[in-house]
């Protein structure tokens, strides 16, 4: 008797078990196969070019604490033969962009099965404009006051103006802003009204996802913007990040 009632448990395992494969099976075969890179550096001119190369690779991770990239498994992205785990990246240089080319290249070329990613997508533009007179300034958003001292909680929306044809020229939401304070960068304060003459706006935004099935994905996205003068020195820099794991 208790022979059967322990073979009955062990068909109704096998039976869930057959199921569940059977539910991920067509749950990964729902989703139509995408693989996408795309790479564009919208430049008019070689002092662009330049001061998107400057850009490209300039030391970002001595701006914080963040090494160029983060994941679940410390220092996966240091073996390019497996890719194992997800791989955030912290900011955008070309490290960053060659490694993200170099995975996609990887992914794309195993083919589609159950153990790799149903859609993979790797995006990085960069728009470079040069500009003769520039204003950034914030907007604040939320400001409290407590014992008579003024807390700005939250930076609002930064304005990029041009001043020589009197229109705004870009407006972007939070990030961690940095400006070059003689030889070194400092973070932004929390209100700020600054002008540059002969510099360039570049503006990077880079985005990465594998997705493997409905319960198993991850991206990265950075939104990263830059000032630099007329020698391509990096006067503000502005990073945003998104992290994303299912």
């Amino acid at each position: 008797m208790r022979r059967k009632r322990l073979r009955k448990r062990n068909i109704m395992i096998a039976i869930i078990v057959i199921l569940l494969a059977a539910a991920s099976y067509l749950l990964y075969n729902s989703w139509p196969p995408h693989c996408e890179s795309t790479i564009a550096r919208n430049v008019d001119n070689p002092d662009e070019e330049n001061a998107l190369a400057a850009a490209e690779n300039f030391n970002y991770s001595t701006l914080s604490l963040y090494e160029r990239f983060s994941g679940m498994v410390p220092e996966t992205y240091l073996q390019p033969s497996s890719y194992v785990g997800e791989t955030w990246a912290n900011f955008v240089d070309s490290v960053v962009i060659n490694y993200y080319q170099t995975r996609y290249d990887y992914m794309h070329a195993k083919g589609l099965d159950m153990s790799n990613p149903k859609q993979v997508d790797f995006t990085y533009q960069a728009n470079v404009t040069k500009l003769s007179q520039l204003q950034m300034y914030n907007t604040p958003g939320g400001v409290s006051t407590y014992q008579n001292i003024t807390y700005h909680w939250d930076n609002g929306t930064v304005v990029y103006f041009d001043r020589s044809n009197s229109t705004v020229f870009k407006t972007v939401g939070l990030s961690d802003m940095y400006f070059l304070n003689g030889s070194t960068y400092q973070k932004l304060a929390p209100v700020f009204d600054l002008n540059f003459t002969d510099c360039y706006f570049i503006e990077m935004q880079f985005k990465y996802s594998e997705y493997y099935g409905p319960w198993t994905a991850f991206d990265s996205q950075i939104r990263q913007t830059l000032i630099l003068d007329k020698n391509y020195t990096p006067l503000v820099i502005a990073i945003a990040q998104s992290k994303g794991i299912a």
